[in-house]
């Protein structure tokens, strides 16, 4: 009890003086953003959070992306991200482009394999997901930039998709989603060091709607909790809807290419209904390098998946062969399954060759709504979409 209490009042001042800086730094944004900010004249819908490490904003802009292509006939898509740890993060770079794109600088219009060091694990993910679709993947810091460079094409965009957007005041959009995790204890709500806060509560009141994830993990009792903590913090009438993640039968990693296509981007709901048989009776090595690697274990526990070892790594992890084949601590890699997450699987294609990735499985995940009265909630502007 009383390490507890010496531990709170030790982040106690760092978190004030975190919480300061947060302040002037929010109210110089609001400076600038008076004058500064832009709105390039088409739908831009911001995907983001206020806390350290995932709430499921890749799976959320990818589902969205889905959504988009399939509800509006001749989608033209933009997804801005940052490219956390990536070499592109501060120099910025257009990764996928539109079909027919004039006037934009030719070394960007290279045909070229983007590695997840080049432009970071999250957009290549995303990139792998593009496939087949006329749309663009812009990565790095400064995103506003990069869209004015690209405004200098003819092209006519249809949206624009701010993957990590709240803290990019610098583009105007017209929708702000906020995602939380559910599985993050209350406890946890406060600023940083204290607590997972990289923003302010009172930023919420900038939200346009307010996604829980994971929420498969949480009774009425715990979402009830999430609205009374959430609700003080919104506009009036701003809907909080609950969702989950749902796993569909494993994919081998060769393959991760060649199952993005469009058909079967607008069809993933067939891969729910494969099955599992097979997949139950091997003993599997976990992998997994999320920003919380229990939720991945514990949706395969709840699949009574049989685990030998699990190898879990930070976010954001960077891959070598040598050191991910001494982790596993196997004499014989051939005679091991190995399953782990769509996001990481695009780093393990690179530095494995195509005899080591036979053994390697990965697991899509889909987003779905928790049930229908909470697709019954969704405002508006994109209730259409998730119909």
């Amino acid at each position: 009890m009383i390490k507890n209490v010496f531990l709170r009042f030790l982040f106690l001042v760092p978190s004030i003086c975190y919480d300061f800086i947060i302040i002037l730094i929010q109210y110089e944004k609001m400076r600038r953003s008076r004058v500064m900010s832009m709105h390039w004249g088409i739908d831009t819908i911001s995907v983001g959070n206020i806390v350290m490490g995932g709430g499921g904003k890749t799976p959320f802009t990818k589902f969205l992306f889905e959504q988009l292509n399939s509800k509006i006939s001749k989608a033209k898509l933009i997804i801005a991200t940052r490219g956390y740890k990536s070499k592109f993060e501060e120099s910025g770079k257009l990764i996928k482009i539109f079909k027919k794109v004039v006037n934009y600088p030719t070394d960007s219009l290279k045909s070229k394999n983007w590695t997840a060091s080049d432009i970071g694990d999250e957009p290549k993910l995303l990139l792998e997901h593009m496939r087949g679709f006329d749309s663009a993947l812009l990565v790095g810091k400064r995103r506003s930039d990069l869209l004015f460079k690209l405004s200098t094409s003819k092209e006519i965009f249809s949206h624009i998709i701010l993957d990590d957007g709240m803290q990019h005041t610098k583009i105007v959009r017209d929708f702000e989603i906020v995602l939380f995790d559910a599985t993050m204890d209350f406890k946890n709500l406060k600023m940083f060091p204290r607590g997972y806060l990289r923003d302010r509560l009172q930023q919420l009141w900038r939200a346009d709607l307010i996604v829980i994830t994971k929420s498969q993990f949480t009774t009425a009792e715990d979402r009830s909790n999430w609205e009374r903590k959430l609700f003080p913090y919104l506009r009036k009438e701003i809907p909080i809807i609950f969702c989950q993640y749902e796993m569909g039968a494993p994919l081998p990693a060769l393959n991760l290419a060649l199952d993005n296509t469009v058909e079967n981007a607008l069809n993933n709901q067939v891969k729910r209904k494969e099955n599992f048989s097979d997949f139950m009776s091997h003993e599997w090595i976990v992998v997994s390098g999320l920003a919380n690697n229990e939720f991945f274990l514990n949706m395969l526990q709840q699949m009574k998946i049989k685990i030998k070892k699990t190898l879990f790594y930070p976010d954001h992890f960077s891959f070598s062969q040598k050191k991910f084949i001494r982790d596993l601590g196997i004499q014989n890699f051939e005679l091991s399954k190995i399953l782990c997450t769509e996001k990481d699987v695009v780093k393990l294609r690179e530095i494995l060759d195509d005899s080591m990735l036979k053994n390697v499985f990965y697991v899509p995940l889909e987003l779905k709504f928790l049930n229908v009265s909470e697709a019954a909630k969704c405002p508006a502007q994109l209730k259409g979409l998730f119909f």
